[in-house]
């Protein structure tokens, strides 16, 4: 079985700018993004073409000139739906934003999941089109001060998402359960990825996962779109 980074733990930019930018084209190795998970957030921004993204449970659409947000510790992976296809993605630490501007309180109920911010913006959301473009024009061309740049203009996304209400709030029940849901899927992660050199069958997976062989291929499908071979 091929070994792919699911939880992907390496350090992100550097201490003070915990910032990752990647440029995706057909040549990139994760130009088909494989199922993974992190505990930092990502922006994707479609430049070309059209790539479906599967986020938990969810799965969008993106087309050029679409945003999609990834918040952290979701499991997610991503197909070119077309050949051309371009995209970027940023990935950040909440790190960035150890400082004394603006309501820290506000702030940790996205970091706690309070407030789960919406993932998928088309450009009908001009106000976030705008932001996010200017992120990424940043992080690609790297003028004197774009850190300064790219901090403030992700205060100014959590801002409007305030602004426009683009969030739902969490509902106990219903995260309790989809939690306990990735939390399987991503131990059957972890087996695969620490014992891929040796053969495991689809009782190993499902045993880890505490549920049958039969009803484990089903929820890994309806999770990740993929069959567990």
């Amino acid at each position: 079985m091929k070994r792919d980074s699911y939880n992907e733990q390496r350090e992100r930019g550097n201490f003070s700018f915990p910032v990752e930018y990647h440029y995706v084209t057909n040549h990139h190795p994760r130009y088909n993004m494989p199922y993974h998970w992190h505990i930092q957030y990502e922006i994707i921004r479609v430049l070309e073409g059209k790539i479906v993204i599967s986020i938990d449970e969810n799965e969008y659409t993106a087309s050029a000139g679409d945003i999609i947000f990834i918040t952290d510790g979701c499991v997610h992976g991503g197909k070119a739906f077309l050949e051309n296809t371009i995209y970027e993605c940023m990935v950040f630490d909440k790190k960035l934003f150890e400082t004394n501007v603006g309501d820290k309180n506000i702030l940790q109920k996205f970091f706690e999941h309070h407030l789960i911010i919406n993932s998928y913006f088309n450009n009908e959301y001009t106000d976030i089109h705008r932001t996010i473009w200017t992120i990424f024009d940043a992080l690609k061309a790297k003028p004197n001060g774009y850190e300064f740049i790219v901090l403030g203009c992700l205060f100014n996304f959590f801002g409007l998402v305030l602004k426009h209400n683009l969030y739902t709030k969490s509902f106990t029940n219903f995260i309790s359960s989809n939690q306990k849901n990735i939390h399987k899927l991503k131990k059957a992660f972890h087996l695969i990825e620490t014992s891929y050199s040796q053969p495991l069958t689809l009782e190993d997976l499902a045993n880890t996962s505490g549920l049958s062989p039969k009803y484990f291929c089903r929820f890994f499908q309806s999770m990740t779109n993929k069959t567990p071979i």
